[in-house]
C-alpha cells in the first residue's frame, strides 16, 4: 500500500491499474480492500507527479506524463514511477488511457505531444508506442494492445459503451457478487477496515520479543561462535526484506542470505553474536572508512536502552566484518553519539570471522556505555539488520548495497525505534 493511501504495485507501472477497468465499470463500487475507482486514479496521480517531480529529464517537461510498458530505446521495457524503473521515456497510451479517470490531465498531455513533436509521435496507427527526448527517439511502432488501451478508453470516455455492453452480461455480474462488490459512493480508494487490517499486519514485525539469558560460561570476542552453542537463536531470512525504494528484494532462487542471531549478559556487557550466511562477501571499503558501513555487507545492531526509562540514548552498532584488508571495524551510526567505536563506546569489543557460509560476527557492548544497569525482567529495544551487496567487483568506497533483510523488516525500521522488538533480559 502506498503511503497507506492506496493499493499499489512497486514499480508503479500504470497499465495495471488501467487495464481491468477498461472492461469492468466499478465508479460507485467497492469490494472489502478498496474503491478501484478512485484507486487507479490515486495511482494514475502519484505517476503524474512523478514525472513533475522528476523534469532533470528533457522528454518529462510541461504536460507530458505517462509511465507504464512500452517500446523504449533499449527495447520493449515496463516503464513505471519508481526510481530505477524510468530513464525519460514516455509512452502515451498511459496518459491517453487515462481519460476517464483524469479528464483535464490527459488531454493536456495529448495537446503538448502533438503540439511538441507531431508526427514525431503520431503516425498511421495514430501514436507511436514511446519516446524519448533525452535519447533523441521516437518508436517507430504502433503496439497492437496499446492502441486497444487507447480506444477503448477515449470510448469509455465519451460515452461509456465499453463498460455499458460488457457490464450487461449475467457472468460479469455473478463475478462481482462472488467477489464481494457493492454499491458505494466512496471517495477513498482503500476501505478503512482493511487499511486498519493492512495497518495491524505491517505492524506484526514490530511486536516481536528475544530473550538473552545470563552467560553460563566466558565469552571470547574473536569471532568464533563454538562458545554460543546451546543459546537460544533468533532467525532473519530471505523473507525479511526491509521496504524502501532503494533496496531491492532478495532473490531466493539466486542467493542465500540469513542471520541467526544470538544474545547473552553478565553484569557487565551485553553480548550479541550473528552467525551469517552470504554467498557473496563484498569488502570495498579501506581501512579509512569510519562509518555509513551499510554501503556495503555489513550488519548492524540496534538497541533502545531508554524502552524500560532511563538510558544513555540509542545504541545503533554497524559492524563492517571485513575492510579492503580483512579487519574489522564498528561505529555509531544515527544514534546518541555517532563516530567510530573506538572513540565513542571505546569499551566495546567486536570480532569477526569467515565461514564456511559466510561470516560471523560477536560483539561485547559495556552496559555503562548504555547507561543502564543489567537485572533480570530488563527491557531494551532491539533490532537486528544485515546488508548485502553481490557484486565481487564492487568499485572500492561506492555504495553497493542491494539488499536489506531486518528482524522487524517495517518500512524505515532505521530510524522507529518504536517499531524494534523488546530484548529482555532472564
Amino acid at each position: 500500500m502506498k503511503g497507506g493511501t492506496y493499493i499499489n504495485l512497486q514499480d508503479e507501472v500504470l497499465f495495471v491499474y488501467q487495464y481491468p477497468l477498461i472492461w469492468f465499470d466499478l465508479r460507485e463500487k467497492e469490494d472489502r480492500y478498496a474503491n478501484y475507482w478512485q484507486n487507479a486514479i490515486a495511482a494514475i496521480n502519484y505517476n503524474r507527479l512523478f514525472t513533475r517531480f522528476n523534469r532533470s529529464y528533457l522528454t518529462y517537461r510541461g504536460n507530458i506524463w505517462g509511465l507504464s510498458a512500452g517500446d523504449g530505446p533499449t527495447g520493449y521495457k515496463a516503464y513505471g514511477a519508481f526510481h530505477d524503473k524510468h530513464d525519460g521515456t514516455i509512452v502515451p497510451y498511459a496518459s491517453i488511457a487515462s481519460l476517464p479517470f483524469t479528464p483535464a490531465e490527459s488531454m493536456a498531455a495529448i495537446r503538448e505531444m502533438l503540439a511538441k513533436f507531431g508526427p514525431l509521435v503520431w503516425g498511421k496507427y495514430g501514436f507511436v508506442s514511446g519516446f524519448n527526448v533525452d535519447r533523441k527517439w521516437f518508436s517507430k511502432q504502433h503496439i497492437g494492445i496499446d492502441q486497444g488501451a487507447i480506444l477503448l478508453m477515449i470510448e469509455n470516455y465519451r460515452t461509456g459503451m465499453i463498460w455499458e455492453y460488457f457490464m450487461r452480461h449475467p457472468r460479469v455480474q455473478k463475478a462481482l457478487e462472488l467477489a464481494g462488490f457493492k454499491e458505494s459512493n466512496s471517495e477513498y480508494a482503500v476501505t478503512p477496515a482493511y487499511a486498519e487490517e493492512y495497518e495491524a499486519l505491517m505492524l506484526l514485525p514490530s511486536q516481536k520479543t528475544a530473550e538473552a539469558f545470563r552467560r553460563q560460561k566466558a565469552v571470547l570476542i574473536d569471532g568464533d561462535l563454538t562458545e554460543w552453542q546451546g543459546v537460544p537463536s533468533y532467525l532473519v531470512d530471505e523473507d525479511m526484506n526491509v521496504p524502501d525504494g532503494n533496496i531491492t528484494k532478495v532473490d531466493k532462487n539466486k542467493m542465500n542470505l540469513r542471520s541467526e542471531f544470538y544474545l547473552q549478559w553478565d553484569d557487565e556487557y551485553l553480548y550479541l553474536a550473528a552467525d551469517v550466511t552470504d554467498d557473496v562477501i563484498v569488502n570495498n571499503l579501506s581501512p579509512a572508512e569510519r562509518g555509513a558501513f551499510y554501503r556495503t555487507d555489513s550488519v548492524e545492531f540496534y538497541i533502545d536502552p531508554g524502552r524500560s526509562g532511563g538510558g544513555a540514548g540509542l545504541f545503533k552498532l554497524s559492524v563492517l566484518p571485513f575492510d579492503t584488508l580483512g579487519n574489522v571495524h564498528a561505529a555509531r551510526h544515527e544514534d546518541a553519539r555517532p563516530g567510530p567505536i573506538e572513540v565513542m563506546a571505546p569499551g566495546t569489543r567486536v570480532a569477526s570471522r569467515r565461514t564456511v557460509k559466510g561470516y560471523s560476527v560477536e560483539v561485547a557492548i559495556p552496559f555503562t556505555e548504555l547507561g543502564i544497569s543489567p537485572q533480570e525482567g530488563l527491557v531494551l529495544g532491539f533490532c537486528h539488520t544485515v546488508h548485502n551487496c553481490n557484486d565481487r567487483s564492487a568499485p572500492r568506497g561506492a555504495y553497493v548495497r542491494e539488499n536489506m533483510i531486518a528482524w522487524n523488516h517495517l518500512p524505515m525500521v532505521w530510524e522507529n525505534p518504536d517499531l524494534w522488538g523488546d530484548l529482555i533480559l532472564k
